[in-house]
């Protein structure tokens, strides 16, 4: 028998004996030529290319002869033997070997595919081949070759093996690099298709499966990528591959963060804990596993925690080679954005320098990306007010960013403005800005920086609609430097042209607007812009200007009502599906995370947390499920006329107080049905002060110190307004913090009685101007509910409230029986509905058990008014879970709570719904969206009238002003009076104001 031969060991020696002549003819050059001056490279290129063209040929010699082998000797033991020599030659084959050679090398193995018994390694070959070109970015051949081998492969009509599913993994890659991701995915389904027929568990599905997911996060399709990543951490799991699950919820989190960021940041603080638990060392020292890591922070805006990543990142790049360490730059770029994010620009600079500087060392300037760099930098000398360098940086960027990627070229026109606004050049900035207006609305370009160009395009992308909007309000911020430079009145008429022209296209991007958080951002930018104008207005002479104050208001008050109406459609929009089952499931898991130790329980960690994020995916891709959200019906309800009166719709006997407050200014706005006033006001500094003392004067129950701090806010409130006798009837539209200050414990100046001695109070979220007529009776059937009437729970009732606070969730895994008892809630309701029947008006009570969630749903549709006597919920962190209280079904399926997220897709439209239930009125305030409180919901679901309470309430003193409120709207008074005259009983009887102030009226 023949002694066995390592060809492998022989396909080595002969490499290296490659290596040693060219070191021999390295040496002959070096004996034969003149010594080479100091600054004339040892090696020439003419010798480089021999030494190259000799290492191929050697190749060459070997691949030809492991051939020939077996073209002499068919025994096994020569084909085993020169595959594995073809092997090694193939694995060695130098990047400079031309095309020619490699298409014929690799013509001859697909040739042996229909000829050789081991078509399989042939495959093999073909795809070692093919990377090594894909390396080498030769596509063009390295495409025909795979396209050629696939043919062949069909032909000899073996498909179902491994090396032939990696042609197709090989080819996908192969379009990835050139960013032709659609083909790819095609591929890659195809390379799944054939691996799951070999085995449903193959090992090479986890890294199939891994590209698909990446394929769709880069065509920005998440509903699939998601729904793939479910199915690789399943396999990894049944596997045993922890490395593909903990890179499956670092992708998904690197995704999500655009999207969901707060879930994005689960996915990756999860993939971390697992990573350290594991120890993979695939992430421990790769720096763009800090990179994915810190983003995540960045995206949920804690640039504190991202920071750390960062830094940890820079210091794992200094023990890569330079030729390795691209990701640096990025590190720099993150860290300098974490520096920007926490208002830190002089350590931002510096760090978006460390950018530019390694852009420079890697030969990577005039990029995009060094210029978007460029970019970041003159941002942040405009912030830090360093212009005139900016101005020069800017121009630079302006002038190399491609006028067809629109947003780009937006951002760099806006720095640049405010680069030419700064250094006091605001006629230059006006040219700009306007030019590009005209540029972005495809209007001519005139000379008439004034004029606002004329924009009649219907189907334009959101984002366009967003970069046109932020350079309408810089062309407004550019109108009024120059009113202030020039005091010409006709910049004036410009800033309110302007800011009508500004809430067109806000309008146009609300009727495009896809996602709920689209709607929310837009109202937020709406908000800011109206800051603006206020501001501006508030420090000018001109305000004086009756005419060009008329013109403002519907700007202003429209301003307030965006947030309502659009939040509220979105959340409409959306359905109730975060409200269903998964929530309580949610709320439990979150309430055993916040007692487990992930150290010592790492196991049950593990679990909750792999279960709470793919129950949070899941709610994603329903969300998604829906479909977009068309707002298409909701811009008319925005619409205002330019010939809007602010007295419109103003009773004759009603005062209306809409109040509006900036950082700096608080204004009043003071309209009857004859008049129309502004007061503009610095806002003190101790302003949130003065709304808490009253607030917690009110409820420590202190009367002399309610009286003192009412007075004071009154005294700021209503300055220079003296009482109006002759109006009964007072609206307030309060803003920011007024939202919590009863307003009936105030008083005008001068004057001893509060307000709700001589006046009935209303409330409105929205402006007047949205006040929708209401042919709804204000008495009819009324349904009564009293959940909580017997829990089994006995409180002292003279200490009972019907409150409760979400900031623990535990809370919101109770079932109904567990919370106190509020024993006069029944007698409240059993009370109210004799008074309706003795007047011959049906009233049905639903009490206990009886008063569930789904019962409150069913007869909402057929009462004129509803009433709701149990505990009021307030979740801080997340508003649209603060809710009510029901009894829980017999099923155990649905939660007891009715949440305010429900609300808001509820189908009703009662005259009066009365939440006799704790801090009903307040909940979560957020700039630009308004109070997040439950009768917004309520109203935006078809209620006329919400009766709510601004802080906890006593059962028993509820119950007796609840009794006297409705025996006053049986005796004929309107829903105002009826709470004005119920608060003046209860007064007149010694009852504190904590139990009776707290209710208001809220009018949709």
């Amino acid at each position: 028998m023949p002694r066995m031969i390592d060809y492998r060991r022989v396909a080595d020696i002969l490499y290296f004996c490659s290596k040693w002549l060219f070191a021999v003819r390295k040496v002959n050059d070096r004996l034969f030529t003149a010594a080479p001056s100091k600054d004339v490279s040892p090696e020439t290129s003419t010798t480089r290319n021999m030494n190259k063209a000799t290492r191929t040929l050697l190749v060459f010699l070997l691949i030809a002869g492991s051939l020939q082998a077996q073209r002499t000797d068919k025994s096994r033991f020569w084909k085993a033997a020169a595959d594995t020599l073809l092997r090694a030659a193939i694995t060695r084959l130098p990047s400079a070997t031309p095309d020619n050679c490699i298409d014929s090398l690799s013509s001859l193995m697909i040739a042996r595919l229909t000829q050789h018994n081991l078509p399989e390694e042939n495959l093999a070959n073909i795809i070692i081949i093919a990377g090594k070109l894909g390396h080498d970015h030769r596509f063009e051949l390295e495409e025909s070759i795979l396209n050629k081998a696939i043919y062949a492969a069909r032909q000899e009509g073996d498909t179902l093996n491994y090396p032939f599913s990696q042609l197709f993994a090989c080819q996908a890659t192969m379009l990835r690099d050139q960013m032709r991701m659609k083909e790819a995915l095609h591929l890659t389904m195809h390379e799944i298709s054939i691996l799951k027929s070999l085995d449903t568990l193959h090992p090479a599905l986890l890294d199939a499966y891994t590209n698909l997911m990446t394929n769709y996060f880069a065509l920005r399709q998440t509903e699939p990528g998601l729904r793939i990543a479910s199915k690789i951490l399943a396999l990894a799991r049944s596997t045993g591959y922890p490395y593909y699950e903990i890179n499956t919820y670092r992708l998904m989190g690197d995704i999500l963060k655009f999207y969901q960021p707060p879930l994005g940041l689960e996915c990756m603080r999860f993939a971390d804990w697992l990573n350290r638990r594991k120890v993979s060392e695939g992430f421990a020292d790769d720096p763009y596993y800090s990179i994915s890591m810190g983003s995540a922070w960045v995206a949920s805006d804690q640039p504190d925690s991202a920071l750390r990543w960062f830094k940890h990142g820079l210091e794992l790049t200094r023990r890569l080679p330079d030729e390795q360490n691209q990701p640096k730059g990025y590190l720099y770029y993150y860290t300098g954005v974490c520096y920007k994010n926490m208002l830190i620009y002089d350590k931002a600079v510096e760090y978006i320098d460390s950018a530019l500087n390694f852009d420079l060392t890697m030969k990577t300037v005039n990029g995009a990306g060094y210029y978007r760099l460029l970019h970041m930098k003159g941002k942040m000398l405009n912030q830090l007010g360093r212009f005139d360098t900016a101005l020069v940086i800017n121009r630079e960027v302006l002038r190399n960013t491609p006028g067809d990627i629109a947003s780009y070229y937006a951002n760099a026109v806006e720095q640049y403005s405010r680069s030419l606004l700064g250094s006091n050049r605001p006629e230059e900035a006006l040219a700009l800005v306007h030019r590009q207006i005209c540029r972005m609305t495809s209007c001519p370009d005139t000379t008439e920086v004034l004029l606002i160009p004329d924009y009649s395009h219907q189907a334009t992308p959101q984002t366009e609609l967003r970069e046109l909007s932020f350079i309408i309000g810089l062309k407004n911020e550019i109108l009024v430097a120059l009113y202030q430079k020039t005091k010409q009145a006709e910049y004036l008429d410009a800033i309110i042209g302007n800011m009508r022209y500004l809430l067109t296209m806000i309008d146009l991007e609300a009727g495009v607007a896809q996602t709920p958080d689209g709607l929310a951002d837009l109202a937020r930018r709406y908000r800011l812009f109206a800051d603006q104008l206020v501001d501006f207005f508030a420090g000018q002479p001109a305000t004086d200007n009756d005419s060009l104050l008329r013109k403002i208001y519907p700007l202003i008050a429209r301003s307030q009502s965006y947030s309502v109406i659009c939040r509220s459609y979105a959340l409409g929009s959306a359905g109730n599906s975060s409200f269903d089952e998964g929530t309580m499931r949610l709320n439990r898991i979150y309430e055993t995370l916040l007692s487990l130790n992930p150290a010592t329980h790492p196991d049950a960690y593990r679990r909750l947390k792999e279960e709470e994020i793919g129950l949070l995916t899941n709610r994603y891709l329903q969300s998604i499920d829906k479909g977009e959200i068309s707002a298409q019906l909701l811009v008319p309800q925005m619409l205002l006329s330019e010939d809007t009166r602010p007295e419109q719709g103003i009773e004759p006997g009603e005062v209306l107080y809409d109040f509006y407050t900036t950082a700096r200014f608080i204004v009043r706005f003071t309209i009857t049905s004859g008049k129309f006033k502004v007061l503009f006001q610095p806002l003190p500094a101790d302003f949130d002060a003065m709304c808490s003392t009253l607030a917690g004067a009110v409820k420590s129950g202190d009367t002399e110190q309610t009286k003192r701090a009412a007075k004071q806010l009154g005294a700021l409130l209503f300055y220079r307004e003296k009482d109006l006798k002759n109006k009964k009837r007072i609206t307030i539209i309060p803003d920011e913090k007024l939202y919590y200050i009863p307003f009936e414990l105030l008083s005008f100046p001068g004057s001893r009685k509060m307000l709700t001695e001589n006046h009935r109070i209303a409330y409105r979220y929205t402006s007047h101007l949205y006040k929708l007529p209401s042919n709804k009776p204000l008495l009819g059937p009324l349904v009564a509910f009293a959940p909580m009437s017997d829990t089994g729970i006995t409180t002292l009732a003279s200490t009972c409230v019907r409150s409760n606070e979400i900031d623990n969730l535990s809370i919101l895994n109770r079932e109904a029986g567990s919370f106190a008892a509020l024993p006069y809630s029944l007698a409240e309701v059993v009370e109210v509905a004799g008074l309706f029947n003795k007047q011959g008006i049906r009233a049905t009570v639903y009490a206990g058990s009886e008063a569930g969630k789904s019962t409150f749903k069913q007869t909402l549709g057929g009462a004129t008014i509803v009433h709701i006597a149990t505990h009021g919920l307030v979740n801080s962190t997340n508003p649209e879970k603060s809710g009510l209280m029901f009894a829980a079904d017999s099923t155990g399926k649905s939660d007891a709570m009715l949440y305010m997220g429900e609300m808001y897709s509820l189908k009703a439209n009662p005259s009066l719904i009365v939440l006799s239930a704790c801090k009903t009125g307040v909940g979560k305030l957020e700039r630009g969206d308004g109070i997040m409180a439950l009768p917004r919901g309520l109203l935006v679901a078809g209620a006329q009238n919400v009766v709510a309470s601004l802080w906890n309430v006593n059962d028993l003193a509820t119950k007796q002003l609840m009794v006297l409120f409705y025996r006053n709207i049986l005796n004929g008074e309107d829903y105002p009076t009826a709470l004005q005259k119920s608060k003046m009983e209860c007064r007149a009887k010694g009852i504190l104001p904590i139990d009776w102030a707290g209710f208001i009226l809220i009018e949709r």
